[in-house]
This record gives structure tokens, C-alpha cells and sequence, in this order.
């Protein structure tokens, strides 16, 4: 299992700093051997390209798919961890420098808790993968005993070359294991011992893949030569009259200065870099682009000194310290100057390629064959920049082989050991190989195989001068170069007077021309008046046939406009019988859905009336019943009534008729 270290909490204007290389690492590897750590930004998955065709450089990819980015094992740091380098008011760039360069070790204990969230046990671990130098990472690893593979971009890069990528157990851009282990000769060539070596032309033909250098030369000397030519045919056919030869004498002296100026040859080449890139922020061992160039001035003048901009510069180069560089590679760059000054550009390891003497003054593993700068030119890299070998040792010297010479031991070290085909990035059977303790003569081998499969055959390049250009060495001196007071002589008002007169000296001979030019129209002018007036006869008819059509044409267009009205008002006069029958229908289905809600109301009353009447029905039985019973009770009740009168009627007559016969018996 491979532990991926993405750089969290650091953003240089582009989000998270590694999250391109995350996704080429998840298309190489697959969930089972590899995990991730960054921070939140790395894993948010509403920017990540899924499916879609990537490149890193000229590497191209495809992203995996949103079901397979979820399959990887992520642990966030939290940014806690990375706090304190942001307190102060300290910006993106001073934590990135402190991340480059020293141990933090809350982030440490949070790289021990991460490995924690991811359930990876430290005997699974294969190694770390790290695409910048990060101590606290290093630390960690050296703690649990595994190795940490640090990778970058190679310097040399397609289509012009083939792609190569760093690959080193030490450290990447700076804290290199070239820049620190590989100063003894003897011991690196018996590490060489039955590896197959090139001399620097073969390494030439099996790295470059762009134009031959001599062609491309040649093809931008014929460019810089038809061009005029062809201007001045086209400025001619274009005005169809013969220039003055002052006229003619100042666009060829522009032309030659232009000639001149593309061929000129320069005692130093300055090649700047990115300003926030790692290796200037944190292997730049003091340097950055200013004192780069004052560097070069100290025993140069501005004008024997060419400065060429990094292409992904944040800040552009405005001259006065040097001529700005307009070459369209760094090939040609190179070509045009005698040695180059850098901190630790990758423009020194193509120097270091094709034989250019160079100063770099930075970290990189590329210093073992820097020169000094005031260093004799047949001096090569190791004699100034390796450590004293002791007085019965002869100075070992990386020479500008030429084709055909014998190998040497550092530079194939460099550009076959240590550089790895792009083709081998994040491959894990590589990787793995690698770990298990690849010497240096089987990596030379490994990568020479893979490099011959795609090289370009051609034969063996070298970098030409430029044809017709004297050759400059850079001065060298114990006393720092200083310009002549030029400026100061520049305000002298005798000189500004003397310039004064030679302008108007030169106007002067400006206006004579345009006398004579004056002249000529003149007589140009009265032939043209001479031949008007037969050709103001010949144009009256078409003048008259001109306003004859121009009046016709007026009528039609009258009738077009009348026509275009017409049509405007019938689209009017539609539109607004349209919004009529329109309002019309909207009205009566207005009035439509009234009467049916108003019916379905009325419907549901008399429903609830005809219920009403059938329980006051139901009452009225009801009650008729009980009518019928109360009158038969009445009848009842009166014949009863009846009998109990005639009952009473009885008693009375029989009580009256005792009391008459007791009043009889009385009397």
C-alpha cells in the first residue's frame, strides 16, 4: 500500500497544489494499493473532471469515474495542523516556504492521526509518494522506517524532448541526492561499472525529439532575410510609386538592425524563473531574480547579457538589466550566449545536454556540473564545484564533449540514472522495483530500454553558433564590473543641442524631398485638370442615368416602406383582435365556471331541501298517527264521559225519588 502526501492548507492561485496529481496517481494505482492524505479541497468531488482525457505536461490520462474516485481511502488534515505558520498575517507563501524547508510537528501528529482514519497499519505501508520536499512527512516516515519517494516534472519535456520526471528517495528540486551524494567521481562510476553509457551526442539523439538545431537555425536566419524582401513587395504594389532612396536607405538600415539583433551573440544568458515556484522560494539559497541579475552585471554590461522570462511567470521582465530574450524556445536561447546564469532552472540541465557552460547558483541536482561563472571557459562543472580532492589528485573536469567522444560517467549518471522516463510515473511495478534496491547501472539500463523504445532516430545533434556571430566569453575579474556614467552624459544640454541640430539638419534634407514631391504632384495635378474636364463629359450621362436610377429606386423603396406599414398595422390590427377574442373567451368561461359552481350549488341545495321534506313527511305520519290515536282516546274517553253521565243522571233521579218518598213516609 502506497500512502500519497498531498501538500494541504497551501494555495499558490489555483486551488489545491497537488490535485492534478492526485488524479494521474488514482488512474495508475488502484484503490487497493493506494490511499490518500491533503485537505478537504483535495476530495471535493463537484470540480473533479470525471472521465474526461487530463495531462499533466504532455502526460495524458483519463480521470477516473466518480464510483472509483469514491473507492480510494482519503484522510483530511485538519487545518489546526497547519495554524501556526499562517498567524501574524503570514500568507500562502510564507507557510509553503516553512512546509518546504523545516518539521511542524502538529502536522506530524496529524499525519500519525491520519494513517490512523485510514486503518493502515505501518507494516502495510509500502512508501510514502510526495510531489515536494516536506520534513514533517520525512520525519514521520523515518519514525515508522519506510521510504518517501519524492517526484516532479523532469527538465526535459515534449514535444520538443522526451518526457522525464524526478524519482529520488532524498528529496526533489532541492536536498537532492545528486546535489549531495554524487561529488565522488570514482565511487559513482564504480556504481556505472557494465551500465551501458552514451556519449553526450547520443544522449542528445535519444532525448531531443524537436527540429534539428542546425535546420531550426537555419530556417529562422531565411525567415529573418525573406521577410523584408517580401514587405517591401508588398508596400510596393500596394503604393505603386518609387520611394525616395532616404526613404528606401532608413528601412534598410531597420532591417539590417533587426538581422543584426536576432544574431547577436551574448556573453551571459539570465533564465528566470517561476517567483513562487519551490525552487526559487525554497532552494534558491538567497537568490531571486534581482539579485540573479545584478549577479550577471557584476562583471558584465547590460548589453552583453540576455535575459529570458519563464513562460509561467507571474512577473514580467521590463529590461534595463540586460536585453529581453524573444527566442521562441529555450534551445535557441541557449544558442545565442556564451554561458547561463540561473538559480535552479531545468533550462541548466539542457545546458548541461548540449554542452553549454553554465552557473547555477541555487540548489539542484544539476549544481555537481555548474561552473563559476568567472571560470576560464574550458573549465567545466566538477573542478570549481566539487570539494578538494587533495594536491596528488587531478581535478576531474566535465568537458563540452563533442559527438562521438567518450561517455561521461555524471552526465549519463544524471540523464539516465537519476531522470526517469515519463512513461515509468507512478507505474507500481517500477516503484516497487525501485524500493526493493535497484542499483544505479540496472536504473541506466531500465530507462535506457524505455527511452530507446520511443526515441526519435536521428542522428547526433549538437548546438551550432549562430552563423556570421563573433563568440563572447563571460569576463572575469576580481573587481566587480561597473557601466560607464552614460545617463549623467545623457543630460548634457551640449550633447542635446548637437542631437537638436543633426535632427534638424536631417529634417532639413527631409523637407527637400518633400519639395521635390511637391513638385511633382503639382505637375501631376495640372495634367489631372487638364484631362477633367473630358472626363466630367463622359461622366454626365452616367450621372443622369445615375439619378434617373437613384429616383427610381426611391419610389420602390416608398412602396417597400408603405408595403412594410401595411403589413405593420394588419400584424397590429391581428394582434389586437387576437387580445379580443382572447378577453371575449376568457370572459364567458369566467361566466361558464360561475353558472357551474352556481348549479352545483343549487343542486346540492335541493338535495338538502328534498332530505328536509322527507323527515317533515316522516314528522307529519308521525303525527297523524298520533292524531288518530288521540281521537280514538277522545271517543273513548267521551263515551266513557257518556255512560258516567248517564250514570250520574240515574243516581240523581234515584236519590230524588228516596228523598220523595222518605218526605211521603214523613208526612
Amino acid at each position: 500500500m502506497f500512502v500519497s502526501f498531498l501538500m494541504p492548507h497551501v494555495d499558490r492561485g489555483a486551488g489545491p497544489l497537488f490535485h492534478l496529481i492526485m488524479l494521474l496517481q488514482m488512474s495508475r494505482f488502484t484503490p487497493e494499493d493506494i490511499c490518500f492524505i491533503g485537505d478537504d479541497a483535495y476530495f471535493a468531488e463537484e470540480h473533479v473532471p470525471f472521465g474526461e482525457t487530463l495531462a499533466l505536461g504532455t502526460i495524458e490520462f483519463t480521470c477516473v469515474d466518480q464510483e472509483r474516485f469514491r473507492a480510494y481511502r482519503k484522510a483530511t488534515i485538519p487545518f489546526g495542523a497547519v495554524a501556526p505558520l499562517y498567524a501574524g498575517g503570514r500568507s500562502h507563501l510564507d507557510a509553503f516556504r516553512d512546509l518546504l524547508t523545516g518539521v511542524q510537528p502538529a502536522l506530524v501528529t496529524a499525519l500519525g492521526t491520519a494513517l490512523e482514519t485510514l486503518s493502515v497499519a505501518a507494516q502495510e505501508i509500502e512508501a510514502f509518494l510526495t510531489w515536494a520536499n516536506c520534513p514533517s512527512l520525512s520525519s514521520l516516515a523515518a519514525g515508522l522506517g519506510k521510504p518517501v519517494i519524492h517526484n516532479e516534472l523532469g527538465p526535459f519535456r515534449g514535444p520538443s524532448y522526451q518526457d522525464t520526471v524526478y524519482f529520488d528517495f532524498q528529496g526533489v528540486n532541492g536536498n537532492t541526492t545528486p546535489s549531495t551524494a554524487w561529488h565522488d567521481r570514482v565511487a559513482l562510476a564504480a556504481q556505472l561499472a557494465g551500465a551501458p553509457l552514451l556519449s553526450s551526442g547520443e544522449l542528445r539523439s535519444l532525448l531531443y525529439r524537436g527540429m534539428d538545431p542546425e535546420a531550426l537555425e537555419e530556417g529562422q536566419q531565411q525567415a529573418q532575410e525573406a521577410a523584408p524582401e517580401e514587405i517591401q513587395e508588398e508596400n510596393q504594389e500596394e503604393a505603386q510609386v518609387e520611394a525616395p532612396e532616404e526613404v528606401q536607405d532608413e528601412v534598410q538600415d531597420e532591417v539590417q538592425d533587426e538581422v543584426t539583433e536576432a544574431a547577436r551573440r551574448y556573453a551571459v544568458g539570465v533564465a528566470l524563473q517561476v517567483e513562487d515556484d519551490s525552487n526559487t522560494l525554497a532552494y534558491g539559497r538567497g537568490y531571486d531574480a534581482i539579485r540573479l541579475l545584478y549577479q550577471a552585471l557584476r562583471n558584465q554590461a547590460p548589453e552583453q547579457v540576455l535575459v529570458r522570462s519563464h513562460p509561467g511567470a507571474r512577473l514580467a521582465y521590463r529590461g534595463g538589466l540586460g536585453d529581453t530574450d524573444t527566442s521562441p524556445s529555450s534551445l535557441v536561447f541557449l544558442q545565442r550566449i556564451g554561458h547561463l546564469l540561473t538559480i535552479n532552472s531545468s533550462v541548466a540541465a539542457e545546458a548541461a545536454l548540449w554542452n553549454v557552460p553554465y552557473t547555477a547558483l541555487g540548489d539542484t541536482p544539476f549544481s555537481v556540473l555548474s561552473t563559476p561563472l568567472e571560470a576560464p571557459a574550458h573549465i567545466g562543472a566538477a573542478a570549481l564545484a566539487m570539494p578538494d580532492q587533495g594536491a596528488d589528485t587531478a581535478p576531474q573536469v566535465h568537458d563540452a564533449a563533442e559527438p562521438g567522444s567518450a561517455p561521461d560517467p555524471l552526465l549519463n549518471a544524471l540523464m539516465l540514472g537519476y531522470l526517469v522516463p515519463g512513461a515509468l510515473l507512478f507505474d507500481p511495478d517500477y516503484y516497487r522495483w525501485r524500493i526493493a534496491g535497484a542499483a544505479l547501472d540496472a536504473c541506466v539500463a531500465r530507462h535506457l530500454e524505455t527511452l530507446r523504445r520511443d526515441a526519435v532516430d536521428g542522428r547526433e545533434n549538437s548546438l551550432p553558433g549562430l552563423a556570421g556571430a563573433e563568440t563572447m566569453a563571460p569576463a572575469g575579474s576580481g573587481v566587480p564590473h561597473r557601466n560607464a556614467a552614460h545617463w549623467s552624459a545623457s543630460r548634457s544640454l551640449s550633447r542635446i543641442i548637437a542631437a537638436l541640430e543633426e535632427r534638424v539638419a536631417g529634417l532639413a534634407a527631409e523637407l527637400t524631398v518633400a519639395v521635390g514631391e511637391r513638385d511633382k504632384n503639382w505637375e501631376e495635378r495640372c495634367w489631372f485638370q487638364t484631362h477633367l474636364q473630358s472626363v466630367e463629359q463622359e461622366i454626365k450621362p452616367l450621372r443622369t442615368e445615375h439619378d434617373t436610377l437613384r429616383l427610381a429606386f426611391a419610389k420602390l423603396q416608398g412602396e417597400a416602406d408603405a408595403l412594410r406599414q401595411g403589413i405593420d398595422t394588419a400584424r397590429e390590427q391581428a394582434a389586437a383582435a387576437q387580445a379580443s377574442v382572447a378577453l371575449a373567451l376568457r370572459a364567458q368561461l369566467a361566466a361558464a365556471n360561475a353558472f357551474t359552481v352556481e348549479a352545483q350549488a343549487l343542486q346540492a341545495r335541493h338535495g338538502e331541501m328534498e332530505q328536509s321534506l322527507a323527515a317533515v313527511q316522516r314528522r307529519l305520519d308521525e303525527l297523524a298517527g298520533e292524531l288518530g290515536q288521540s281521537r280514538t282516546r277522545q271517543a273513548t274517553a267521551e263515551a266513557q264521559t257518556s255512560a258516567l253521565l248517564d250514570e250520574l243522571h240515574r243516581t240523581q233521579r234515584e236519590r230524588i225519588d228516596a228523598l220523595a218518598r222518605g218526605s211521603s213516609s214523613g208526612a
